[in-house]
């Protein structure tokens, strides 16, 4: 059974070795940007499902935020499904991109670590 993980960078496996290994899923949904090809939108609401939450979202003039991502970061969010790891969806970026996207590791892990500092996405944990 798999559970998802939230924590300090530590915890959750996001130090330099142990990132490639993560199973990253999204945790939001997605709209297709019109006019841009392959890329995506993520919609973050800005409110909570909590008492609080749930009053603001009622008044507030905007209830969700619009993250905008280019046609590599849209590739990575999209894979992000809880069944790749991190180094598979390596590896596909390589295959889709070529040597645009060089070094891809590297770039990989700060995108991949930044989605989980902005809790966009979390990683599977195998029980």
């Amino acid at each position: 059974m798999a559970s998802l993980s939230r924590g300090s960078e530590s915890e959750s496996g996001l130090t330099a070795d142990g990132l490639l290994q993560q199973r990253p899923v999204r945790l939001y949904d997605v709209e297709e940007r019109t006019g841009i090809e392959d890329c995506i939108r993520i919609v973050i609401p800005r409110f909570r499902d909590t008492p609080f939450g749930r009053f603001f979202s009622r008044i507030a003039v905007q209830k969700e935020d619009k993250l905008n991502l280019d046609q590599f970061g849209s590739f990575v969010y999209m894979s992000c499904d809880g069944t790749k790891s991190v180094s598979e969806i390596g590896a596909a970026l390589k295959v889709r991109f070529g040597g645009s996207v060089e070094p891809v590791e590297d770039r990989l892990a700060f995108f991949v670590k930044d989605l989980f500092r902005r809790n966009l996405i979390s990683f599977v944990r195998d029980a």
